[in-house]
């Protein structure tokens, strides 16, 4: 029986291998076929154009950005009702971030990552789904209020229907 579950595993275990080799082989060919019409000289302009205060701007707004996650995941720690360190919950909320933004669903992916990360910590499965709908509300509501205040300010090149923005306006109340 022993035997059994050993060679299982290790097939299992290259099966595993051989797909995320083939999955980084079908995104180098996607990623290749999509920068075919676009020389390496156009690209590098296209990123020298780009002034340095923008660029400047990017890295402090991404900053900003992921200091709030981690902070509403240290807040959702705290709702719970248990002590974490602020730094391990930056490894939480930064890992389960990363992963979410990359494979998509971030909902659902960063859920995943948290819900081993935080069980490492002999967090209970009620304690970790009660910090996953936190950290899941209040992503949805941070959505939400920044779409009615991007439809708001009128800062878009398209005009919209007026019932558009208060659809918005009341979807976000």
């Amino acid at each position: 029986l022993l035997y059994y579950y050993y060679m299982n595993t290790k097939l299992l275990r290259r099966i595993g291998n051989a797909f995320t080799i083939m999955s980084f082989a079908a995104s180098f060919f996607v990623l290749a076929g999509f920068f075919k019409g676009h020389g390496t000289e156009g690209i590098l302009d296209g990123f020298a154009s780009i002034s340095p205060f923008r660029i400047f701007l990017s890295f402090v707004f991404t900053a900003l950005s992921y200091f709030f996650l981690i902070f509403s995941d240290y807040l959702a720690v705290i709702y719970t009702g248990r002590k974490l360190p602020f730094s391990k919950c930056a490894a939480v909320s930064f890992t389960s971030n990363a992963f979410g933004n990359s494979i998509g669903l971030s909902i659902l992916s960063s859920s995943a990552v948290r819900l081993r990360l935080y069980s490492l910590w002999d967090f209970t499965t009620n304690e970790i789904g009660r910090i996953i709908a936190f950290c899941g509300v209040s992503e949805i509501l941070g959505f939400a209020a920044l779409s009615v205040t991007l439809l708001n300010l009128n800062i878009w090149p398209v005009s919209f229907h007026p019932f558009i923005k208060y659809s918005a306006l009341t979807a976000a109340v």
